[in-house]
């Protein structure tokens, strides 16, 4: 068998070839590989930064309507603390019920608080918490309005907490109806002034 000897000169050629095939292995396994992985992980990051600028874009597209809602609350929240009577003016609180009551029709038999006024201390939020019994007569359709003008009174802020009807047996269009309506009051030392 013959056995073929290389040359010195393809020697040099197949050490520089197996050289080479090694450091591109090298360099695939150690650079190109790694850094691919890289790319695939900072491209997410980079999907998820684009939704986030988006996002930020339309906040800030956004941003003058929520100001200028944030301003008409704010407004209605001073509005509504000029218009509430401290405590002090509950008779005015009860007298403005009357009128409402009048307006709407409604007969009323009691108006009067829950609780000493004594009892009542601001909660967290400055406001007074004060409940107020009524018992009233009437048709169904004017103590609706009544209840109705009484929620959506702007110089007023109460909350029906209870509310019950009873058909009164002798008379057809006459119902006595019992309220209980939470009145938030501002206290004296939160008032502006």
């Amino acid at each position: 068998m013959a056995t073929h000897r290389l040359t010195p000169a393809q020697e040099r050629q197949l050490l520089i070839g197996i050289v080479g095939v090694i450091v591109v292995v090298v360099w695939v396994n150690f650079f190109v590989i790694p850094q691919r992985r890289t790319l695939s992980e900072v491209s997410g990051q980079v999907h998820t930064l684009r939704a986030q600028v988006v996002e930020a874009r339309q906040g800030l597209a956004q941003r003058p309507a929520l100001e200028a809602e944030a301003a008409r609350l704010a407004a209605e929240y001073e509005l509504s603390a000029d218009a509430l009577p401290p405590e002090e003016q509950v008779p005015e609180l009860l007298k403005a019920i009357t009128e409402v009551a009048q307006a709407s029709q409604v007969g009323l038999l009691t108006v009067r608080p829950k609780v000493d006024l004594g009892q009542i201390t601001p909660g967290p939020s400055g406001y007074l918490e004060l409940p107020i019994e009524i018992a009233a007569s009437g048709g169904y359709h004017e103590i609706g309005t009544f209840l109705d003008a009484l929620e959506r009174s702007p110089s007023l802020l109460l909350r029906v907490q209870r509310f019950q009807i009873q058909p009164d047996p002798q008379d057809l269009w006459h119902h006595q109806a019992l309220f209980v309506l939470q009145a938030y009051l501002i206290s004296g030392a939160h008032q502006k002034g």
